[in-house]
């Protein structure tokens, strides 16, 4: 998924008129009265109050300290050639600073807290220091019923790391459940179950995380990525959920979609991780503004753990940034 940020900065200067310019330092030879720049910015900003979405460029207080030497002459507003240059300057810095990053954001998918219910296992406490001593951040899918009858360490470890901030939690369906006993499932928690079913499996959860944990579930992930018409109808009627996790190609849903990108996975099957084919995958993909990373870190041994550390180290040398799925969406 390729994105485009729009990027609108107000520069608080007068003279430039198409950036909500405010006085410069100086009085103007035809109108402007020595004070009025603080009056005119002083405006301006209680206009942009409304606007939290433009940023603030405040070409005054740099153009004010340099203003003697940069102004054309004594009362005037204009900027000799080195006090323009200085200036666009600090407008292509500011500008620079906000597009994006040459490399995609990262979204780590960590799937299936809970699978073995209500325990904190040494292989996710593995995981979460990781990500906290390499100043990242990640995502973890909960299966909703180790919530059910759980006991408050593991309660607290959830809430612990959703109060990092560098953990989201998210609904990983109620009981990860899915037809057994044949060679292909033809159901699934979330795909060939009827409504009522889907229905409150997922409300469910969303009570579960509310009464145990204190959180509200923004972001769902489906159990095996596999959803169908009726999860679009379950998830539109709850305004609390607004992103989802590799959704299907199905019309109707306004939630805010994060795809699988088939072309590039951290894992080769579930629980395995191979940096090699990782690498030769990523360069056609590194244009994308972001990507999901599933992955299952209950299942690695060392060589996957081996092979996820270079993975990582091969994202940050790349210029690649880790975030989570509300924090990408700035929700």
């Amino acid at each position: 998924m390729k994105k485009i940020r729009n990027i609108i900065i107000a520069s608080l200067l007068y003279t430039v008129c198409s950036n909500f310019a405010a006085a410069n330092p100086a009085k103007d030879a035809w109108t402007q009265l020595a004070g009025d720049a603080v009056r005119f910015n002083h405006a301006a900003l209680e206009v942009l109050k409304d606007y939290p979405e433009i940023i603030i460029n405040d070409l005054y207080t740099f153009t004010k300290a340099n203003h003697a030497k940069w102004q054309t002459r004594p009362g005037n507003v204009h900027y000799n050639p080195a006090g323009k240059a200085a200036q666009g300057d600090e407008v292509a810095k500011v500008i620079l600073s906000e597009l994006p990053s040459a490399a995609p954001q990262i979204i780590i998918k960590a799937d299936d807290v809970g699978t073995r219910g209500p325990i904190i296992q040494p292989s996710w406490q593995r995981f979460v220091d990781y990500i906290e001593a390499n100043d990242m951040k990640a995502s973890i899918g909960i299966v909703t019923d180790s919530l059910q009858n759980g006991h408050e360490a593991y309660y607290q470890w959830i809430r612990d790391l959703h109060d990092s901030g560098r953990i989201e939690f998210w609904h990983h369906g109620y009981d990860h459940s899915h037809e057994r006993g044949v060679g292909k499932p033809t159901w699934w928690e979330f795909k060939n179950t009827d409504y009522a079913a889907q229905k409150h499996h997922f409300e469910r959860g969303m009570e579960l995380a509310e009464e145990k944990l204190g959180i509200t579930f923004r972001t769902f992930g489906s159990p095996y990525n596999a959803s169908d018409a009726t999860t679009v109808k379950v998830l539109e009627e709850n305004p609390n959920m607004r992103i989802w996790l590799y959704p299907p190609n199905i019309t109707g849903s306004s939630k805010l979609k994060l795809p699988r990108i088939g072309g590039v996975n951290i894992e080769q099957r579930t629980g395995v991780i191979k940096f090699a084919p990782f690498a030769a995958n990523y360069p056609a993909h590194a244009d994308e503004d972001v990507l999901v990373l599933q992955c299952h870190p209950a299942g690695w041994d060392e060589a996957s753990w081996s092979e996820f550390e270079q993975i990582v180290d091969y994202l940050k040398a790349a210029g690649a940034t880790f975030t989570t799925p509300t924090t990408y969406f700035g929700i």
